[in-house]
């Protein structure tokens, strides 16, 4: 039976610890510490990530942002299509005849950028961006109740899995926990009993 996988974006279809890690360097190139560097952005990841939030919580001046705004929209466009993890274009190919979406969470123009940069939204039907007052277990309930088609909802963020099993929802639920991944790194009591744990499209059949 075909079904409906539901996809997160980061860290689950494109490695954005490197983006992340390629921001960093940016905003050390003009003289900003690093600790700052990482707090301010971090603060902006729960309620939606844009360089120029980043660039305006470290106080820089708006030419300064309006800069390292355009610098990062071209190293996008350049460059994330090479970011999508291997694994990505065959499991496209394996299951062509499934429905497949993403569901990302964050500044929606942003987030729909960077996957129009990524080359794979013409594998996808449709783009959804949650955020705090859409969250992604709303969006879950609502497309489990439309689809006729059998949910899988796929993720590497353990409060994104967490927040859909909570609400109890009758889809299945996997964790994408990629080798060195930053949010790969912690086991969860509820790893292979509340969500299956993968390190790889290619382990799905």
């Amino acid at each position: 039976m075909s079904k409906h996988f539901v996809l997160d974006f980061d860290g689950t279809l494109i490695n954005t610890d490197v983006y992340w890690e390629w921001i960093v360097t940016q905003f050390l190139g003009i003289g900003q510490n690093e600790q700052m560097i990482r707090e301010a952005g971090e603060r902006l990841f729960p309620v939606g990530y844009t360089v120029a939030q980043h660039a305006k919580g470290l106080g820089l001046h708006e030419a300064l942002v309006q800069e390292l705004a355009q610098r990062a929209r071209e190293h996008v466009s350049e460059h994330h299509a090479s970011l999508i993890f291997s694994d990505v274009p065959s499991f496209f190919s394996r299951f062509v005849d499934a429905e497949k979406s993403i569901l990302t969470f964050g500044d929606r123009e942003h987030q729909i950028e960077r996957i129009r940069a990524s080359g794979i939204h013409s594998s996808i039907s449709k783009i959804r961006t949650a955020s705090t007052e859409l969250p992604k277990a709303k969006q879950l309930k609502d497309l489990a109740q439309e689809s006729s088609l059998p949910v899988v909802f796929i993720d590497d963020d353990l409060d994104q899995l967490m927040g859909a099993y909570q609400a109890r929802l009758p889809i299945e639920l996997i964790r994408m926990r990629r080798d060195g991944q930053r949010k790969s790194k912690d086991d969860h009591k509820l790893d292979n009993e509340a969500w299956r744990v993968i390190r790889s499209f290619d382990e799905l059949e």
